[in-house]
C-alpha cells in the first residue's frame, strides 16, 4: 500500500488550489499588444561638401563658402552631421493625446573666408524656430511639423530689418493605424534648397533633393502629395491578470520549498 505523507497531501491540495487561481486570474490568457509608439525624423541638409556664397564679394565678412554635410539620403545620417536642421517626433498611436515628445535643433554652421591669403573658418550655432502639434481626428492622427533656421554667420552681419532666407519645412502628415500597418498621407512645403528628408522609423517617405544653388533658399515650393503604407512592430507585455498568475506561481514555489525543509 502506498503511504501518503502529510506533505504529499498538502502538495496535492495546494497545487489544485494554485491551478484554479491561475485559471481564474488568467495565467493562460493571451498577451496584449503594447500601445504602439513610433518615431519620425525630419531634416534639411546641405548635401555637398561646401555651398558657395553668391554674396561673397559684397557682404562682409565675405565668406566664400559654407561647409556642407557632404552626404546623400541616409537614415543614420539624420541623427548626426553638419549643416543641418532637424526635428524628431515620438507619437503614441493609441493615445487620445498622441504627442509624447519632440525636439528641434541645428548643427553648427561653419563659414570660410580669406584672411591674408589664408583660408580661415568661423563657426556659429543657429537657434531654430519650430512648431509641432499632433491631434487625433477619429481613427487618425494629424501631425503638423514646422521648422526653420537661418545662416547665423550671415545674419549677424546684416541690418536688423534684413533677414536671410531660412532652410524651412512645413508638413502635414495624416497617420492611420490598422493593426500592424500604418497608412500615411504627406503634404506641405519646403524651400527649394537645401535637401530635405522624412523617415518614419527607418522607412523614408520623403527624399527631396537640393536645388542647384543656395540662392533657391528664397523660393518656397510645395511638395507633391505622398501616400503609402508601412509595417510597424508592437512590443508585447503580459496583461495584469497574467502578472498576478505569475506571482501566485512564484509564491507557491517558495512555499513548497519551505515545507519540504520543515518535514
Amino acid at each position: 500500500m502506498t503511504k501518503i505523507t502529510f506533505f504529499d497531501n498538502i502538495e496535492t491540495k495546494a497545487w489544485k488550489i494554485a491551478l484554479c487561481l491561475l485559471l481564474i486570474f488568467g495565467i493562460f490568457s493571451p498577451q496584449s499588444a503594447k500601445a504602439a509608439t513610433i518615431q519620425l525624423f525630419f531634416d534639411a541638409f546641405i548635401p555637398d561638401e561646401r555651398a558657395a556664397n553668391s554674396a561673397a564679394d559684397v557682404l562682409p565678412p565675405f565668406y566664400t563658402s559654407f561647409i556642407g554635410d557632404n552626404r546623400g539620403f541616409d537614415f543614420n545620417a539624420t541623427q548626426k552631421g553638419l549643416a543641418r536642421l532637424f526635428t524628431n517626433v515620438t507619437l503614441d498611436l493609441e493615445a487620445e493625446n498622441p504627442l509624447i515628445n519632440t525636439f528641434t535643433d541645428t548643427s553648427v554652421t561653419v563659414g570660410f573666408r580669406l584672411e591674408n591669403g589664408q583660408e580661415v573658418a568661423d563657426e556659429l550655432k543657429s537657434f531654430p524656430t519650430s512648431r509641432v502639434t499632433a491631434n487625433r481626428l477619429e481613427n487618425s492622427i494629424v501631425l503638423d511639423v514646422f521648422a526653420e533656421a537661418r545662416n547665423p554667420l550671415i545674419e549677424q552681419n546684416l541690418p536688423p530689418d534684413i533677414e536671410t532666407p531660412p532652410a524651412q519645412y512645413d508638413y502635414e502628415i495624416i497617420l492611420t493605424q490598422t493593426e500592424n500597418l500604418l497608412d500615411y498621407t504627406l503634404t506641405g512645403t519646403t524651400r527649394a534648397y537645401p535637401a530635405y528628408s522624412i523617415f518614419i522609423e527607418q522607412t523614408p517617405i520623403l527624399l527631396n533633393p537640393a536645388g542647384d544653388t543656395p540662392d533657391l533658399l528664397f523660393v518656397t515650393e510645395p511638395i507633391s502629395q505622398r501616400q503609402g503604407q508601412i509595417a510597424i512592430v508592437s512590443e508585447s507585455i503580459p496583461e495584469p491578470p497574467t502578472l498576478i498568475g505569475l506571482l501566485i506561481m512564484g509564491v507557491w514555489g517558495h512555499t513548497r520549498l519551505f515545507l519540504s525543509k520543515k518535514i
